[in-house]
């Protein structure tokens, strides 16, 4: 099953694809302007269950704080992009 938009329509953009395992997404957050942004979405938008969720950032390679119904990527550089694994708890 490959990855869909959920949010956005060029500018700023939010994707997701479930992964195996219960409640878990690859989510990616696009940032297509030509300034630095902000980019924001909710586990209700992910499909995940309200709670804390574990982040991971898959391009960092690392671990992230855990994060309750909702997650903000601060400053995405302009044409730039968020990889995360969401895992809800």
């Amino acid at each position: 099953m490959q990855g869909t938009r959920i949010k956005g329509s060029g500018a700023l953009e939010v994707w997701k694809k479930q992964l195996n395992g219960t409640n878990t997404m690859a989510v990616a957050l696009f940032n297509r302007t030509s300034a630095t942004a902000d980019i924001s979405a909710t586990w209700s938008e992910l499909g995940l269950p309200a709670g804390t969720a574990r982040v991971r950032d898959l391009w960092a390679e690392s671990d992230l704080d855990p994060a309750t119904d909702s997650y903000t990527a601060k400053s995405v550089p302009s044409h730039g992009i968020t990889m995360l694994k969401l895992t809800s708890q």
